[in-house]
């Protein structure tokens, strides 16, 4: 059975820094960007407005890049309600469904 570890035994091994991290202040600032980043880029694009006071959510003049004819965003969860939506591009229109709406929460579609 191996020993189990005691504070000599872990200030050994610290004092050879093999316990240690890499210290790099700076290391998980990029990752944490990126990983908000889509959220953002859906709100921009799709120019979504919560309005948390009145429980709602205004979908207004949605934009798409040419090169995306379709996007969908299923099970999103918005307080206490849950909701899924669906945008099509035909042509120069884009078309936005509500395809799950679960909850008191208002969806505003402007266009």
């Amino acid at each position: 059975m191996p020993a189990q570890p005691t504070a000599a035994n872990i200030n050994r091994v610290t004092n050879f820094n093999v316990l240690r991290a890499v210290q790099y202040p700076v290391a998980c600032s990029p990752q944490v960007w990126a990983t908000s980043s889509i959220f953002q880029l859906w709100q921009m694009m799709l120019n979504l407005v919560s309005d948390a006071p009145n429980n709602q959510r205004r979908i207004i003049e949605s934009a798409l890049p040419k090169s995306i004819n379709k996007m969908s965003r299923h099970n999103l969860n918005i307080g206490s309600s849950l909701l899924g939506w669906q945008f099509d591009r035909s042509g120069s229109l884009i078309a936005c469904l509500v395809t799950k709406k679960c909850g008191n929460l208002l969806v505003i579609i402007e266009f």
